[in-house]
């Protein structure tokens, strides 16, 4: 089964999976059968909705930028908890 692109899409920022920052992932659409026409997503905002065959994890998708931030975030408090351990 084909299924037609309602529009070619460039995205400004992908969307990627939230665990493994893959932009390889799949989320739940709408799609007229007749022609087989993607109209729209029709997720709403569930990670049971959102599939990453790279992780094979259902996921939650976050933007590029969103997921650089937390990336950032989570080993700089990594960082800041090895670099402030009690002297024993």
């Amino acid at each position: 089964m084909a299924y037609k692109k309602k529009k070619e899409i460039i995205y400004e920022n992908p969307e990627v999976c939230v665990y493994c920052g893959s932009d390889n992932v799949q989320t739940k659409m709408w799609v007229r059968i007749k022609d087989k026409e993607v109209m729209d997503t029709c997720s709403d905002g569930e990670s049971e909705d959102n599939w990453c065959p790279d992780c094979k994890t259902h996921c939650r998708i976050l933007s590029e930028e969103e997921y650089s931030e937390m990336q950032l975030t989570e080993k700089g408090i990594k960082e800041f908890k090895l670099n402030n351990l009690p002297e024993q």
